[in-house]
């Protein structure tokens, strides 16, 4: 199925690769006889589904969890961590359920790529260094592009109208549209911008004393994919939560009374109605947002479904090593 050529905008979520780009190492190829795969810890700390998680996979996520939120506790980091395990071990086990395996082109895509780093970084030894400064083993930094390959062969096998996993006739994506979707324009000042927080405040009270919205928008927005007469038309988990949170919580036509903080900037929203205009000249895109949703739901329940247990080795984890 061809992908609609989309516009990528700082508060989209990039569709069609939620799955985080945090990856565990389950060998897809052998150890000793691939480009750049070298040692790895195997000793076995936890255990998923029959799946046995290694030392150093745990340890990537751990440690890359500990950078980016250096106040969490030992609790909070092996709830983040086993959460993004079972999310990159449902792709996984989903593509053994659907028999969707990688084929001869895809690995060799493989190996190109890691031999094209091992020449960017000037050599074998210099490559491992790189890999240990990100907590990364050779065969951890493989799989890391070959689960990209296979949940993007995974998420076309779900989402192939062939395979009628997911109801993709019209019927059933215009019911799906009625219910899960909605349009919104926006204000989007981002966080990098001079003084971001102050002139999102100082344009809400604009709007406040009368001005004009679409005028403001013109002005002042900063969201480069937002279409300047319909807005943005989206589906339920596409957008970061904030901002779909902020727009469910207002009737269509309805301002957000207030402005919206995100990881992106400060938004000031606006709900619209659904224009069927839009929807008419934009299905084909709609309908594959409908379908991403769907599989990114598939993917997020096989998640749910999996459960961890600690091994001896586990109550001797030590991030260090």
């Amino acid at each position: 199925m061809k992908q609609p050529d989309m516009k990528t905008a700082s508060v989209i979520k990039k569709v069609g690769l939620v799955i985080l780009s945090l990856v565990l190492c389950f060998c897809l190829f052998s150890c000793s006889k691939e480009i750049g795969a070298g040692y790895e810890n195997k000793d076995i700390v936890l255990k998923a589904n029959k799946e046995k998680i290694s030392y150093d996979t745990y340890r990537y996520f751990y440690m890359n969890y500990k950078d980016s939120m250096p106040q969490a506790d030992e609790e909070e980091l092996y709830s983040l961590c086993t959460k993004a395990i079972a999310q990159d071990l449902a792709i996984t086990l989903l593509a053994k359920e659907y028999k969707v395996e990688l084929d001869d082109s895809e690995k060799e895509t493989l190996n190109t790529y890691v031999q094209s780093i091992i020449d960017e970084k000037g050599g074998e030894e210099e490559y491992y260094q790189y890999l240990s400064e990100n907590y990364l083993t050779g065969d951890l930094f493989r799989h890391l592009y070959s689960q990209k390959l296979l949940e993007q062969s995974l998420r076309e096998y779900l989402m192939s109208e062939y395979n009628n996993i997911i109801p993709s006739d019209d019927a059933s994506f215009e019911k799906d549209l009625e219910k899960n979707f909605m349009a919104a324009k926006q204000i989007l000042i981002k966080k990098e911008s001079a003084n971001a927080s102050e002139l999102a405040s100082e344009i809400m009270q604009m709007l406040e004393e009368g001005e004009d919205f679409d005028t403001l928008v013109a002005e002042y927005n900063e969201d480069e994919g937002t279409d300047s007469e319909y807005g943005r038309y989206f589906t339920k988990g596409m957008m970061v939560a904030e901002f779909e949170e902020a727009v469910l919580s207002v009737k269509e036509g309805e301002l957000y009374p207030e402005v919206v903080e995100s990881s992106v900037g400060y938004h000031i929203i606006k709900r619209l109605p659904i224009d069927m205009k839009y929807v008419d000249e934009n299905y084909e895109t709609l309908r594959y947002y409908y379908q991403t949703r769907c599989a990114n739901e598939i993917i997020s329940e096989k998640a749910d479904s999996i459960k961890f247990e600690k091994t001896k080795k586990f109550d001797s984890f030590t991030a260090g090593k």
